[in-house]
């Protein structure tokens, strides 16, 4: 019986498959980041001064930092702007590539150089990881001789630093009329005990060591299926909590692309799809849900039971 069970399963998990192949094969459905359905989403990490774009690894590194803001500063940018790190916060660790012309001791052409570069590692922060700058802190970088000469900003500073940030990701100003059938079930989880929700910036996630669901403005979002969808998701992700089902997955990091990870995005995309059907935007949820599958493609050829699993 079991193993009548599992055979049907793998020709199932098959046809799935190849349905997702002769799509990909064929064109239909592309693959558009599932969550990036809002505006904003395309800013890439960057420095919250000088607004230069992260690159290579800095680009992956920075790219998973669970911020709503994808601008990052030094400490000493930070200071200098009115900002100071928030105690016990851990930075984001980069390196930056600095290249000179030097002459090779061993080539005997006094006019040839050759390009050297070399790494310099460094630390940076979320401007989330960062708060304003009382004046118990500006007394104490001025009487901090690594302090004495170099610049102390203000909290005022500070502030109209994030100002600046948030407008360059602000929302289009659209207007959408809530699923009344989707805010019943947001409305339901938070009632019965569910994941505190924030509103803004230009990403979306759940971060399970403070039980936090991190969305976009709800006018940000390209149409209102978007964003339940979006919600229902990272609510999904936050289901698997410590404090409620305990899942693998979200109860421990894990790395993009091995078994946990990959099983847990099922359940989160699985979770949505079930829900939006419950409120009646189950078409709108087969293209996204076809395109996430899509990216998991890989793990479900090595092991057609995920799929299950994850259900």
């Amino acid at each position: 019986m079991a193993n009548d069970r599992e055979d049907v399963r793998e020709k199932q998990a098959q046809r799935i498959i190849e349905m997702i192949e002769n799509d990909l094969a064929s064109g239909k459905n592309p693959l558009p980041p599932w969550r990036k359905t809002w505006s904003g989403a395309e800013l890439m990490p960057r420095n919250a001064i000088s607004d230069r774009p992260y690159r290579g690894g800095n680009l992956m590194m920075l790219g998973m930092a669970p911020y709503g803001l994808p601008h990052f500063v030094t400490f000493n940018q930070a200071v200098s702007h009115g900002g100071v790190v928030v105690a016990k916060e851990k930075g984001w660790p980069v390196h930056f590539w600095k290249f000179q012309d030097k002459k090779d001791k061993d080539d005997k052409d006094d006019d040839k150089k050759r390009r050297w570069g070399f790494c310099v590692p460094y630390t940076v922060f979320n401007v989330e990881q960062c708060r304003a700058m009382t004046d118990e802190d500006r007394e104490r970088f001025a009487e901090n001789p690594r302090w004495k000469d170099k610049p102390v900003g203000s909290a005022k500073q500070w502030e109209n630093l994030l100002a600046k940030l948030n407008s360059s990701i602000a929302p289009t100003g659209k207007k959408h009329n809530p699923i009344k059938a989707a805010e019943k079930i947001h409305k339901a989880y938070k009632d019965r005990g569910g994941p505190t929700v924030k509103f803004g910036g230009a990403r979306a996630f759940y971060m399970p060591s403070k039980d936090l669901v991190q969305l976009p403005p709800v006018n940000s979002f390209n149409r209102p299926e978007d964003y339940h969808l979006t919600r229902l998701h990272e609510e999904t992700h936050s289901s698997g909590h410590t404090s409620r089902l305990a899942r693998d997955g979200i109860t421990d990091m894990h790395m993009f692309g091995d078994h946990n990870y990959a099983q847990e995005e099922l359940v989160a995309e699985f979770g949505a799809s079930m829900l939006a059907s419950v409120c009646g935007i189950a078409r709108a949820t087969e293209e996204n849900s076809a395109a996430y599958l899509k990216n998991w493609l890989g793990k479900l050829k090595s092991e057609p039971s995920v799929l299950y699993k994850a259900a």
